[in-house]
């Protein structure tokens, strides 16, 4: 009998169906069906936002499992003993390369990365060692959309990082024997500046009870516009501060009666302070599939971040009618529910055509 080769599964972030995440709940479903296939030695991160869903059972299906705290003391630490290395992955390197290393030495071991976060540590992969890269998104994109929102000194900083991580991804993206990224748009961008097309997409299947929402008139509640995610992530807080300070009041001189659903572990104070007769901040949510079936709209209007955006994917698997910026809807494929608008004016006037129009008698 021939024993599958033993995996080294390198995640970025925490693979975890516990975190209210979508990146982090599509990897712990590929590293669970990993987990059947063949024997898996899990190295992974954990950062502040991570740390309340960590549970160390649920990764009991992996060989071995080592999960390393992203805190602020190893970031900086690691930021001044590899300063070739972008911000985004130096600290990754600094506490897994020795237990990679070690992992290493297992005769006909194989490497998977999730996320390009921890693509650093392929530089200590032997050539030899198959290795695949999966692509989430492409970090420098993100750092230029901080850094055109920014001001000043601060500014200048993220245009640096900006251009020191788009120089490194090009570099890295050249070493996995196989590239993996999750949207096409992603696929055309790592051609362009990194120059490799052999690229393969693996667009994200969203989890089955999503897919199986079954909408209704009777359940839709008028009115009721649903935005959506991990809030203590700065790009939603961003979007959900945005949309009530300048679209909202837009879609309320046609419909005064409106409610914006704000729904996502850990809002911010800055969000929860949004809260009012139009606003509701629901926190964290067990379960959103009620919240899908009574929306009558969902809304991403995202402005920063980068890469595909797994709960607009969520919306439209639900069969959702959705309004995005082109950033929330970057790398989506086309679909007749999605529609796409950047001004507060035309992101209110696409909610208001998605909206029933009320019975007013």
């Amino acid at each position: 009998m021939v024993l599958p080769n033993p995996l080294i599964f390198l995640s970025g972030f925490l693979p975890s169906l516990r975190v209210p995440s979508g990146g982090q709940n599509l990897v712990g479903r590929v590293l669970r069906e990993a987990c059947l296939r063949q024997p898996v030695s899990l190295v992974t991160f954990c950062n502040r936002q991570e740390k309340p869903y960590f549970e160390p059972a649920e990764f009991a299906t992996c060989r071995e499992s080592h999960v390393f705290e992203l805190s602020t003391s190893a970031r900086l630490v690691a930021s001044l003993l590899h300063p070739q290395l972008p911000l985004i992955t130096s600290a990754r390197f600094q506490l897994a390369r020795g237990e990679v290393q070690r992992l290493l030495r297992q005769p006909g071991a194989e490497v998977w990365v999730e996320f390009i976060q921890a693509a650093s540590l392929l530089d200590l992969v032997p050539r030899t060692t198959p290795t695949t890269l999966v692509v989430h998104d492409l970090f420098h994109q993100a750092l230029e959309r901080r850094s055109a929102a920014a001001r000043g000194w601060k500014r200048s900083l993220l245009q640096l990082e900006a251009r020191r991580t788009r120089a490194w991804e090009a570099r890295i993206l050249k070493r996995p024997d196989r590239l993996v990224c999750i949207n096409d748009k992603d696929r055309d961008l790592i051609a362009a500046f990194a120059g490799r097309r052999d690229v393969e997409v693996r667009y994200p299947v969203v989890d089955e009870r999503y897919r199986s929402v079954r909408r209704s008139s009777d359940c839709i509640r008028p009115g009721m516009i649903l935005f959506w995610g991990l809030m203590s992530r700065d790009e939603n807080e961003d979007a959900a501060l945005w949309f009530v300070r300048e679209v909202l009041p837009q879609i309320r001189k046609d419909r005064p009666e409106v409610r914006f659903c704000i729904a996502g572990a850990s809002p911010s104070e800055s969000v929860r302070s949004l809260a009012g007769p139009n606003v509701e901040v629901l926190g964290f949510v067990e379960d959103p599939v009620g919240l899908f079936e009574s929306a009558e709209v969902a809304v991403a209007p995202l402005r920063l971040g980068s890469g595909i955006k797994i709960k607009v994917v969520e919306f439209l698997a639900a069969g959702l009618p959705t309004v995005a910026t082109s950033v929330g809807a970057e790398g989506v494929r086309p679909s007749e529910l999605l529609m796409v608008a950047d001004s507060a004016e035309h992101f209110a006037r696409a909610c208001l055509a998605r909206m029933m129009v009320p019975d007013r008698e």
